[in-house]
């Protein structure tokens, strides 16, 4: 116990014109992008998002175990998201990437097996109109 880790995190996507609404691209939500609800980030047309066929997101994690606590059952984090969900290739400029930095609490309860609890704040620094923001993220059970 008593590790501290920093974890970098990427994922890229791209699908051609022909892609039906179903499998495009979205991102928003804990294990995509916090700081913006699911699906919060995404093309429009008319209104409804319609997801995009570029997706680039990025981010970086630093997790420590929690001074007031006696082992690993409580861990700190601070974060960054980054990235973008775009219609096309041609459309990725540089002001048009999102980016949020938060905090969060881990909780591990030895009752839930190795699935923690996962409590995020999530702040956008840069952002769309369009976007849907959430600073409050919940989630059971932790892939990064």
């Amino acid at each position: 116990g008593g590790r501290h880790v920093l974890s970098i995190h990427g994922q890229v996507g791209w699908s051609d014109s022909g892609t039906p609404l179903f499998e495009r691209y979205f991102a928003g939500g804990y294990q995509s992008f916090r700081g913006f609800s699911y699906r919060g980030v995404s093309p429009r047309a008319g209104g409804i998002r319609v997801g995009g066929d570029v997706l680039l997101l990025g981010s970086v994690q630093y997790s420590m175990p929690a001074p007031f606590a006696a082992d690993d059952m409580v861990r700190l984090v601070a974060f960054t998201d980054f990235g973008t969900v775009e219609d096309t290739e041609d459309t990725i400029k540089a002001d048009r990437f999102r980016a949020t930095v938060g905090f969060g609490l881990r909780l591990r309860i030895p009752a839930m097996g190795p699935a923690p609890l996962a409590f995020d704040f999530g702040f956008p620094v840069a952002s769309e109109v369009s976007d849907d923001e959430q600073i409050f993220s919940f989630y059971i059970g932790i892939t990064r």
